[in-house]
């Protein structure tokens, strides 16, 4: 795709901001910086747009009350395949987003009797 020149002026308060965002890494240069953020506008108003599409269809033909419990039995039989581990600090996810994300997996959930020792963790 080849890059059009676009002129454009900011005030002071936003080059800095834009400035920062080079600093932090967001993009080498100012211009990349400001590419990416018109990428992640188009996304976030492409998304709004299908959110708010999603929604009137339900407006105009809402789920029937068998719909919503079918849809409620499909979750929750997807919630129970699931393989779910507590991680070292605390929280509850499942197994492959801990091993996916190298997060260390405790032996139990927090607070309660670990089921090798039968003593509370500390």
């Amino acid at each position: 795709m080849t890059a059009v020149p676009v002129p454009v002026r900011f005030n002071e308060a936003q080059i800095e901001s834009i400035d920062r965002m080079v600093g932090q890494g967001v993009g080498e240069t100012r211009s990349e910086v400001i590419r990416r953020a018109v990428e992640r506008l188009d996304d976030a108003i492409r998304r709004s747009c299908v959110g708010e599409e999603i929604a009137e269809s339900y407006r105009k033909q809402p789920q029937s009350s068998g719909e919503d419990a079918a849809a409620m039995a499909a979750a929750i039989a997807l919630v129970e395949a699931e393989s779910w581990v507590w991680t070292e600090d605390g929280r509850c996810m499942p197994e492959c987003a801990a091993i996916e994300q190298g997060i260390p997996v405790a032996s139990g959930p927090p607070n309660q009797p670990n089921p090798q020792s039968g003593s509370a963790p500390a």
